[in-house]
C-alpha cells in the first residue's frame, strides 16, 4: 500500500486516517469515525463473531422460518452455558441421552446374556427421564413440582440417579455410596443456577438440609431389586418407543448410529484456532470445566455443542469446508437532541452500522481441510457395549480440523489415501477441485447435494 501512495499514520490512537486495521475493535473509536473512513470491525460485532453470539444469531434468523422451520435442522444443538435458560436446556439434554443410552445398552444385553437382577427405582427413574424430556417438546414447555416455567424438567434427585445408573443399577445403594457424590450434587446446583456467594453460612446450611433429605429419598427409592423379566423389559422397551413417536427429534440421528455414548464438544466464545476446545462424555468433567469463578467474577463463556458422534468421512477421517467470506457495511453519522427541560439541551452524536441488508461477499473458491487421524467410531467396535474414555475424547488430532492443532502432530504432513477413490491427500488439506472429483462417492445423496452447494460446487 505504500508503494501505491498510501501514507502511513504511525500514532495508532489518531483519528486521522483513510482505513483502520487493527486486531481489535477496542482499538476502534467507533463514536468519532466520519462516513469515508474505512475500518475492519463492526461495532457491536460479537453477534457474527464470537461463537456464543453466532448461536443466539442463527437461532432467531428469519432465514429458518422460510427455510427450514427451526436452527435444530442446520446446525447442531448449541447451548451458551452463560444463560441460565441454556444451561437448564443442555442439562436436561445431557441427561435425557444418558438415560436413552443406559436403558438401550440394558436391552442388548438381554439379547446375549439371561436376565439379571436390576433395581427397580433406578429403570423408573431412567424410564421417567426419557418420557418427561419428550413431552417437554411436545407440550413446548416445562413445568416442574412448583408450577414454574422454563426451568430444567428434571431435580437434582434424577440427575444423580441417572449419573450413577450404570453402577447402580444391579445393586441397592448403601448409604457409603451417597458420600462421594455430595461434591457432584453440589457441584451441578451451584452451576446451573449461577448462584452468588452472599450469606455463605445460611447458604450452607440450607444446602446439607437439602442433601440430608435427598439422602433419604435416595435410600427409599433404591431399594428393591427384581429380576429383568419380560414385564420390566415391556416398560423399558414402551418407554423409548413412546419418547421416540412423541417427537421425532430432527437431530436424533447425531446422537449415534448405536446407543449414543453421550459425547459434546465445548468451545470457548471468543477464541479460534481450535484453542480451549475439549471433547466431554463425562457431565460433572463438563460442569467443572465451565465452572464459574466462586469469588463472584464473571464466568468465563462457554458454548457446548452435541458432537456429531456419526460424522461424514473421507479417507476415515473428518473434515470441514472452509469457505473464505468478507462482510461489510456503511457507517452513517446520526446526531439527536434531547430536551428535558427547556434550559437544558444535550447533543448526542453517534455512529450507526447500516446492518440491514448487511453486504455479505463470497470468495468464489475454498478448501477442504482434514483431520490428521481417523476418527475410529467407538460403536462400530467388536464389542457393542463399548463406550468412549478419556484417552479417546482427549485426542485432539481425532476430533479437531484446525492445521493450528494438526501441525504439532508428527503425522500432519503425511500422505494419506481415501480408498474409496484412490485420491491422495496431503497436509491434511484438499483443493476444491479435488474435493470435486471424489463428490460423486459421497452419500447419501441428500448429504452430497448439501456438501456440493455448501462447496458451491
Amino acid at each position: 500500500m505504500l508503494n501505491r501512495g498510501w501514507f502511513l499514520n504511525e500514532d495508532r490512537d489518531s483519528n486521522f486516517f483513510d482505513m483502520k486495521f487493527t486486531l481489535s475493535s477496542s482499538n476502534i473509536d467507533f463514536a468519532n469515525l466520519s462516513s469515508d473512513q474505512i475500518v475492519n470491525h463492526f461495532k457491536s460485532s460479537t453477534c457474527l463473531t464470537t461463537k456464543a453470539g453466532l448461536v443466539r444469531t442463527l437461532s432467531k434468523a428469519p432465514f429458518f422460518a422460510h427455510y427450514c422451520q427451526e436452527q435444530n435442522v442446520f446446525f447442531p444443538r448449541s447451548y451458551d452455558l452463560s444463560l441460565s435458560p441454556d444451561f437448564c436446556s443442555f442439562l436436561d439434554d445431557n441427561v435425557n441421552i444418558q438415560a436413552q443410552s443406559i436403558l438401550s445398552r440394558l436391552l442388548r444385553t438381554l439379547e446375549v446374556d439371561p436376565p439379571k437382577q436390576v433395581n427397580t427405582g433406578v429403570i423408573n427413574v431412567l424410564c421417567k427421564v426419557v418420557l418427561n424430556y419428550h413431552r417437554k417438546f411436545s407440550e413446548d414447555s416445562c413445568i416442574d413440582s412448583k408450577g414454574s416455567r422454563g426451568e430444567q424438567c428434571f431435580t437434582l434427585l434424577d440427575s444423580l440417579i441417572v449419573h450413577n445408573a450404570d453402577d447402580w443399577m444391579h445393586r441397592i445403594v448403601p448409604e457409603s455410596d451417597l458420600d462421594m457424590d455430595s461434591d457432584f450434587v453440589v457441584l451441578l446446583e451451584s452451576v446451573s443456577r449461577h448462584k452468588k456467594q452472599n450469606d455463605q453460612d445460611d447458604k450452607t446450611r440450607e444446602k446439607e438440609k437439602k442433601w440430608n433429605s435427598m439422602r433419604k429419598n435416595i435410600l427409599d427409592s433404591l431399594s428393591t431389586l427384581a429380576t429383568l423379566k419380560d414385564d420390566i423389559r415391556h416398560f423399558i422397551v414402551d418407554s423409548l418407543e413412546e419418547s421416540r413417536t412423541q417427537m421425532d427429534h430432527p437431530q436424533g440421528t447425531i446422537n449415534g448410529n448405536g446407543v449414543s455414548n453421550n459425547l459434546w464438544i465445548i468451545k470457548p466464545s471468543g477464541k479460534s484456532r481450535g484453542r480451549g476446545i475439549e471433547v466431554f462424555h463425562s457431565l460433572p468433567d463438563i460442569l467443572r470445566h465451565a465452572r464459574p469463578t466462586m469469588d463472584g467474577a464473571k464466568p468465563s463463556q462457554f458454548v457446548v455443542q452435541k458432537y456429531i458422534e456419526n460424522p461424514l468421512t473421507i479417507a476415515g477421517r473428518k473434515f470441514d469446508i472452509r469457505q473464505w467470506v468478507m462482510v461489510t457495511g456503511k457507517n452513517e453519522i446520526c446526531t439527536f437532541v434531547v430536551s428535558g427541560n427547556i434550559s437544558i439541551l444535550k447533543s448526542f452524536r453517534f455512529l450507526l452500522i447500516d446492518w440491514n441488508p448487511v453486504t455479505i461477499w463470497f470468495y468464489n473458491d475454498c478448501y477442504i481441510r482434514f483431520a490428521v487421524e481417523e476418527y475410529d467410531d467407538p460403536q462400530h467396535s467388536e464389542d457393542s457395549q463399548s463406550k468412549v474414555g478419556d484417552q479417546w475424547t482427549n485426542n485432539r488430532f481425532r476430533h479437531l480440523v484446525n492445521n493450528s492443532v494438526g501441525k504439532k502432530s508428527s503425522n500432519f504432513k503425511d500422505s494419506f489415501v481415501d480408498e474409496a477413490t484412490g485420491s491422495t491427500i496431503n497436509g491434511c488439506m484438499w483443493s476444491l477441485q479435488s474435493f470435486r472429483e471424489v463428490s460423486s462417492s459421497i452419500s447419501p445423496l441428500h448429504i452430497r447435494k448439501c456438501l456440493l452447494e455448501a462447496a458451491h460446487l
